[in-house]
C-alpha cells in the first residue's frame, strides 16, 4: 500500500496525509488482494481438476505457428512427455503424429478455425514408440473483432476402443468366411424379419444380390412366402424362441428346400439347402417300389393260376397210352395256360424294364 503526500492538512491537523484518503486506499488494497487470492484459489481448483482428468485438455494459439499455451498432466501418460516438455519443445506434438494423419490434422485445424469447432480421429506415437489412437474435439475463441485467438480442446485416448473394434471386425470377418465357405445357404434376420446377412450360396440359390436384400423385410421381398409353411415356422421360432426344421417346395426358386431355423439374441439364423435332387431320387425309389409291389402281386395272383392249371393238367395226361384222345384236350389246355403265362411274364418284364429307365 502506497500513501500519497498532499498539500492540504489532514483532518487531524497533521500535514501530508489525509485520514479519509488513507482509509479509502486501505479498502481498495484489501479488496484487490482479496480478488487476487480468490483468483489464485480458483486457479488452484481448476489445476487440481485438470490434473485429475484422464483426457488431455489443451490450448494453443490460433496463429500461424499454433503455439501450445497449455496442456494438462494427462498428456504424460499418452505422449510420454511432461507438459513442460511439450510446451517448451515447439512441434513435438506434430512430430508424434502418425505420418498418414499429419495432412488431415492440418486440414482439420484450418477447418476448425474457419467453422469455430471440429473433431478428428488420429493416431500418435508414444515416446516409447507404441501407437495410440486419439479422438480430438476443439473450439475457437475469437476476439472482439471476430479474429481467431485461441483454439482449446480435449483429446481422448481411444486406443483400447479401437483395438477392441479391430478385434471384433477380425472375428466378424472370420465368421463371415465360415458362412461364405459352407455349402448351405444362410441368412440372418433381425427381430423385425429384416435381412442382416446373406451368404453367397443364398444369393445364387435365389438369384438375387445381397445388396438388394440387406435391411429389407423378408415378407416384403418374398410376399408369397406368407402363404407357405416357411412363414408359419419362422414366426413360431421367433415368438416361442424354439428351433425348428422342415422341408418345403419353394415356388420362387422352383426347388425343394430343407430348412433349419434357430433363434438368436438378435433374431433368427436360417440355414437351408436345395434337396430337389434328393426328393426326385426318393420319388423315383417310391415309384420303383410301387412297380415292384405290383410285380409281386402279379406273381402272387396272376402267375399262380396258369401255373397251377399246367401242373394239374400235366398230371391228367395218359403217359401209358399217348394215343388216348383225352391227351389232345389236356395238351390244348396246357398250351392255353402256357400262352396265358407267357403274356403275364411279358407284362412283368415290361414293368421291370421301366425300373431301369
Amino acid at each position: 500500500m502506497f500513501l500519497s503526500p498532499l498539500d492540504s492538512k489532514s483532518v487531524t491537523g497533521e500535514p501530508g496525509i489525509m485520514k479519509n484518503d488513507y482509509r479509502e486506499d486501505t479498502c481498495e488494497g484489501q479488496e484487490s488482494r482479496a480478488q487476487i487470492c480468490q483468483l489464485l484459489r480458483e486457479k488452484e481448483e481448476l489445476d487440481a481438476i485438470l490434473s485429475s482428468v484422464t483426457d488431455i485438455v489443451w490450448s494453443r494459439k490460433a496463429g500461424d505457428d499454433y503455439k501450445l499455451l497449455y496442456i494438462n498432466p494427462a498428456a504424460t501418460a499418452v505422449y510420454g512427455y511432461s507438459p513442460e516438455e511439450l510446451i517448451n519443445t515447439p512441434g513435438v506434438l506434430f512430430d508424434q503424429l502418425h505420418p498418414d494423419d499429419r495432412g488431415k490434422m492440418k486440414q482439420e485445424i484450418e477447418a476448425t478455425i474457419r467453422d469455430g469447432c471440429g473433431q478428428l480421429d488420429y493416431r500418435i506415437y508414444h515416446r516409447d514408440g507404441s501407437l495410440r489412437y486419439m479422438r480430438g474435439n476443439g473450439v475457437v475463441k475469437k476476439d472482439d473483432e471476430g479474429r481467431p485467438v485461441v483454439i482449446s480442446g480435449i483429446s481422448t485416448d481411444v486406443t483400447e476402443l479401437r483395438l477392441t473394434e479391430q478385434e471384433l471386425r477380425k472375428k466378424i470377418a472370420e465368421i463371415e468366411n465360415i458362412f461364405e465357405s459352407i455349402t448351405d445357404s444362410f441368412i440372418s434376420l433381425d427381430k423385425n424379419y429384416r435381412f442382416t446377412y446373406i451368404n453367397k450360396e443364398a444369393e445364387q440359390l435365389y438369384n438375387i444380390k445381397r445388396e438388394e436384400l440387406l435391411n429389407r423385410e423378408l415378407w416384403c421381398v418374398f410376399p408369397n412366402a406368407k402363404k407357405l409353411r416357411f412363414h408359419t415356422e419362422l414366426v413360431k421360432a421367433m415368438t416361442e424362441q424354439v428351433p425348428c426344421s422342415f422341408e418345403e417346395f419353394s415356388p420362387t426358386a422352383d426347388i425343394w428346400v430343407s430348412v433349419n431355423v434357430y433363434p438368436t439374441d438378435n433374431g433368427l439364423a436360417v440355414y437351408f439347402r436345395n434337396i430337389t435332387s434328393e426328393r426326385t431320387y426318393l420319388q423315383r425309389i417310391e415309384q420303383q417300389n410301387e412297380v415292384l409291389n405290383d410285380i409281386a402281386r402279379t406273381q402272387s395272383h396272376e402267375v399262380r393260376g396258369p401255373v397251377a392249371r399246367i401242373i394239374g393238367l400235366a398230371e391228367l395226361l395218359n403217359h401209358t397210352d399217348a394215343s388216348d384222345p383225352a391227351n389232345s384236350e389236356i395238351i390244348q389246355g396246357i398250351k392255353t395256360s402256357a400262352l396265358e403265362l407267357d403274356s403275364i411274364i411279358k407284362k412283368v418284364v415290361s414293368k421291370t424294364s421301366a425300373l431301369t429307365k
